[in-house]
Formats: C-alpha cells, structure tokens, sequence
C-alpha cells in the first residue's frame, strides 16, 4: 500500500515537526531571565527584593547626596518623618527621627518564579528560594544577596540588620549607626 499525502498534508506535518523540535529546544535550554540584581542601579542603604516580581524597594534612613549617586549628604538634615514601606505583601514603617525601619515579611511565602540570571541563583544556593531577600548594591561589581533569616544580624556600612521569628513571620529591623 503506497501512503500518498497531498501538499497541504505535507505543508502541515513539516510545520507540525518545526513546532515540536522548537519545543523540544525550548525546554532543554530556557530562556535565561532578565536579572533584578545585575541590572540594578547603585545604592548606599540595603535593598528589598522580591523574587517573585523582580521589584526592589531601597530601605534607606538618611537622606542623599545632591549630586554624588549612592553617597549621602554631609551633614544630614534634621527632619523628623513617618512613613509606611510596602512591597509586595510585606509591610513596615520607616521612622527617620529614630532612625529605624522596621518590616514584617511573612515566613512560608516563596517565588515560583525568580526574576535572577543563573550566578545570583547560585548565591541563594537552593532550589526552593523565599519570596524576599536583601540585597547589598552598593559596589557594582560585588552585588551581595543576603536571605532574610531568623536570627540574622550584621551590620552594612551604616545600617544594622536584625531579624527575629515573631510566629508566622520575620521582623527585620534596619537601624541606622549615624
């Protein structure tokens, strides 16, 4: 029996082998993502990442430098402000007369879908990555990632950052040293 297919026939069995080799390909070597980290400017104070939108929010006390980027302004300007800091589901307030910022991240959320290139995946070192992280951005070619964990303490130029497990999250406080 001889198996004789039309040109349409033909036409559409290449096209369907075309779409399925591109598949094929597709899965085995994945797009790489466009990095929050990497393409992010530079900043003095700590940063606030979500993993999950790419979106990065700079928890800063002190006010900038007019005209030096990621420098402060000496002296610094007595000003007494309130104000809340959200990002993504996390919530705080940032007090600028004591100059704390402090955060409830919630504890179980994590990102499904990371917004990092392949070497910042590596410095989480893990498959399954919380939601939130810190980032330190403030030397170019030294970007650092730090997990917000339960008893993390250290201290980033002139903020220091703590963070305690308070039930089904995790308080983080960002003091400034000035």
């Amino acid at each position: 029996m001889v198996f004789v297919l039309k040109i349409w026939q033909k036409i559409l069995c290449a096209l369907l082998v075309t779409v399925l080799a591109v598949g094929v390909i597709w899965k085995i070597y994945p797009e790489e993502k466009e990095c929050c980290i990497c393409n992010s400017f530079r900043y003095h104070a700590p940063c606030l990442i979500d993993l999950e939108t790419g979106e990065l929010l700079e928890l800063d006390l002190y006010f900038p430098h007019p005209t030096k980027v990621a420098e402060l302004a000496d002296p610094q300007p007595e000003m007494a402000t309130f104000s809340f800091v959200k990002l993504g589901n996390v919530s705080g307030t940032k007090l600028t007369d004591s100059k704390t910022i402090e955060i409830d991240v919630p504890l179980f959320e994590k990102a499904t879908n990371v917004a990092l290139c392949k070497s910042c995946r590596e410095q989480l070192c893990g498959t399954v990555f919380d939601r939130y992280v810190l980032a330190d951005l403030y030397e170019a070619d030294n970007k650092t990632i730090i997990s917000i964990k339960d008893s993390l303490s250290l201290l980033l130029r002139c903020y220091e950052i703590t963070v305690c497990k308070d039930g089904d999250i995790l308080k983080l406080v960002i003091q400034g040293t000035i």
